[in-house]
């Protein structure tokens, strides 16, 4: 790992506590060797990614490393250089594209089982107001032949 440097030519971290925790989540993530039991699980990689690969992101480098994001993303972040590491491999490891199309899809999914659970439910709601209507004919086609049957019964 290079040593770079700040403004004041201390190098990156240079004292920090946190920063060594960051470096090392993030060695793990290029690794696909995370600890963290949250991104190892099968069914997240099942759905988010589908090839089991762990994401290098920002998020997941602090999520491994068990520390705020803040100090390594945003515009007034405490280490921008690993921050910057961490943007580029992203890339290099491809995870933007496929997690993105995924969440697209997966969103897409959604709304249509949204919109046929409204059907469905309109359907349901159609046959449940059939069926009490066939209820109250079958009712009345009852008290007809009960008539009828007490009419022959007197004509006896």
């Amino acid at each position: 790992m290079a040593v770079t440097t700040t403004k004041s030519s201390k190098p990156e971290g240079y004292g920090s506590k946190t920063y060594p925790r960051y470096v090392a989540a993030f060695e793990r993530l290029l690794a696909q060797d995370p600890d963290n039991n949250d991104l190892v699980d099968p069914e997240f990689h099942e759905i988010v990614e589908g090839d089991g690969r762990v994401p290098v992101t920002q998020d997941n480098v602090a999520q491994e490393a068990q520390l705020s994001r803040k100090a390594i993303s945003g515009a007034k972040c405490r280490f921008p250089q690993l921050a910057a590491r961490i943007k580029a491999a992203r890339s290099s490891h491809g995870v933007a594209d496929t997690t993105t199309a995924t969440l697209k899809r997966l969103r897409t999914d959604l709304a249509e089982a949204t919109q046929s659970i409204v059907v469905l439910r309109s359907k349901a709601a159609e046959a449940i107001i059939r069926a009490d209507r066939l209820e109250s004919e079958v009712e009345e086609e009852r008290k007809h032949v009960e008539r009828l049957r007490r009419q022959i019964a007197g004509r006896r």
